[in-house]
């Protein structure tokens, strides 16, 4: 109990210093009431950061499925915009690629809600459905090409 204490403190602590940091590169003028205004706001969405983590479920830590995603989104964003881009192309020249719904199978260590996140973010697909059956958290996602890194990270079983 007292480690499960000691991460949700680590947690808040690392949200509440990001935050801060943050807001001090964006504001002009660094002053003690600013200073102080940044670091309450920050406290705040450092405490609901943490109660989303909670909701979400899943396991975004090293043990979860956030570390390898976090890796493999910025080839596939890389990837999906070169597919997204071809599709425009392709669109112009009358030949419409208009990509393909599919239902993929989250792994149980994927937090439904920030895999959802994480795979709408990208330029090539988005999800626009989550559901649970037989046991199993099932996506119904839309995208533009084959599957990439990501989406091999946060599902299994290939699409349907």
């Amino acid at each position: 109990m007292a480690r499960a204490g000691t991460a949700a403190v680590r947690q808040v602590l690392a949200w509440w210093a990001a935050l801060v940091v943050l807001y001090l590169m964006f504001i002009s003028t660094i002053s003690v009431l600013e200073c102080l205004v940044g670091m309450a706001g920050a406290a705040l969405v450092a405490l609901a950061a943490r109660q989303v983590a909670l909701a979400a479920g899943g396991r975004p830590g090293p043990k979860g499925r956030l570390g390898p995603a976090v890796r493999a989104f910025p080839a596939a964003v890389c990837a999906d915009t070169g597919q997204l881009v071809s599709a425009v192309v392709r669109s112009l020249l009358r030949r419409p690629d208009e990509g393909a719904f599919h239902t993929l199978t989250l792994r149980d260590d994927a937090g439904a809600a920030w895999a959802c996140a994480v795979l709408s973010a990208t330029p090539g697909s988005y999800v626009v459905d989550v559901r649970r059956e037989s046991g199993e958290r099932l996506i119904q996602v839309h995208t533009l090409g084959d599957p990439n890194r990501l989406e091999r990270t946060l599902t299994r079983g290939g699409r349907r």
